[in-house]
């Protein structure tokens, strides 16, 4: 089946800055909120810690979509233009939106304001395009600036958080689907690299979550209860999957294997979190270190 590439793009444009103003990631958020573990301090310290890996995320997909797009040898000039960019948009482009932000406090947010948002979004998009990384972490940028506490960023939350959560997220996440072809892990040889797929991306997120936090002094319950919720995967690993895909780094019989493992992981965060650390225990959690033993 053909599926026009722009439709994915135009759609993870759109997904980028209602993303980055997001302070909760829907897939961590979700979990907590069916446990009842949001309000605890184990789930505050994981969701400020998938907020960091998120953040970061973007930063590295825009330095490896650079690498990949630049000729050989002229890897320098997209990195550093990226650099420059970022600079832009963090030492001149945010301080005037904070400003702007602070004169609309005092009125409503109209339909000219919110278009303003939309099209300097896609400004930016086509700016980190043209520089030869993808257009998403331009969109990224521009609603990275935007103060999350501010009466712009809740009259976004209204105006459009419904028609990305209802309309674009479930179109992107179909997309995904449609590119997923089950049929290309067509033997036993395949469905165990699935697997040792599996078990490496858990070793690399459940086991380094768990290692740093007793390294920080976090008791081991909560350790591993941090773990087994940042072994969860979700929006931004599905847009780095695309992306991949698209630029050609990764087959298609790679990207069906890396979304199982995401589904896998992501399914098993909730009754493997409830199997190894009971639920009594998390909501007494505590995030305060305590001495090792």
């Amino acid at each position: 089946m053909f599926v026009d590439p722009l439709i994915d793009i135009e759609q993870e444009v759109l997904l980028a800055p209602q993303h980055a103003r997001q302070s909760l990631p829907h897939h961590i958020g979700r979990i907590l909120a069916d446990t009842g573990l949001t309000r605890t301090d184990l789930g505050r310290l994981a969701l400020t810690c998938a907020a960091v890996g998120d953040v970061t995320a973007w930063c590295l997909l825009a330095f490896v979509v650079g690498v990949v797009q630049s000729r050989q040898g002229s890897a320098l000039l997209p990195s550093v233009m990226t650099v420059g960019y970022i600079a832009l948009i963090f030492m001149v482009v945010r301080p005037a939106v904070v400003r702007w932000c602070q004169r609309l406090e005092g009125r409503a947010i109209d339909r000219d304001v919110i278009a303003v948002v939309i099209v300097a979004a896609l400004v930016s998009a086509l700016i980190t395009e043209w520089i030869g990384i993808h257009a998403i972490f331009g969109a990224f940028l521009m609603g990275a600036v935007i103060p999350h506490d501010s009466r712009l960023a809740r009259a976004l939350a209204d105006r459009i958080e419904h028609l990305v959560t209802i309309l674009l997220l479930p179109a992107f996440f179909a997309f995904a689907g449609m590119r997923t072809e089950i049929g290309l892990i067509s033997n036993w040889t395949g469905w165990l690299t699935c697997a040792a797929i599996i078990v490496v991306a858990t070793i690399g997120k459940f086991g380094g979550t768990l290692a740093s936090a007793r390294l920080a002094g976090h008791e081991w319950r909560t350790a591993t209860g941090l773990g087994v919720l940042m072994n969860t995967r979700g929006l931004m690993e599905l847009i780095v999957l695309n992306v991949g895909l698209d630029l050609g780094v990764i087959s298609p019989t790679l990207f069906t294997m890396m979304v199982v493992m995401a589904l896998v992981t992501t399914m098993a965060t909730t009754p493997v979190l409830r199997m190894l650390v009971p639920e009594a225990t998390l909501r007494r959690a505590s995030i305060s270190p305590q001495p090792s033993r």
